[in-house]
């Protein structure tokens, strides 16, 4: 019968990450400067470069989501940041 439980609590904790679209689980992290929560992953790869880079929500909406990652992601190699 726990097991029941478990696994429907699993299912309820479950969630789409705003940034990359794939399903997480738990409470997630704030995704600001993009929308929406996100996943762990998508929080390390996209959020907090984003954020130490002084990305604006008026930056994603003017180039779009996926230029800015794009962009995160390539400015992030070049500093040799890794999280």
């Amino acid at each position: 019968m726990k097991k029941i439980n478990i696994e429907l609590q699993n299912e309820q904790d479950a969630h789409i990450c705003s940034i990359t679209g794939k399903t997480y689980y738990g409470f997630g992290n704030n995704a600001y400067p993009f929308e929406g929560r996100c996943s762990d992953e998508a929080n390390a790869k996209y959020v907090i470069p984003a954020r130490i880079m002084g990305v604006s929500p008026e930056m994603i909406k003017t180039w779009g989501i996926e230029v800015v990652k794009r962009a995160v992601v390539e400015k992030s190699k070049q500093l040799g940041l890794s999280f």
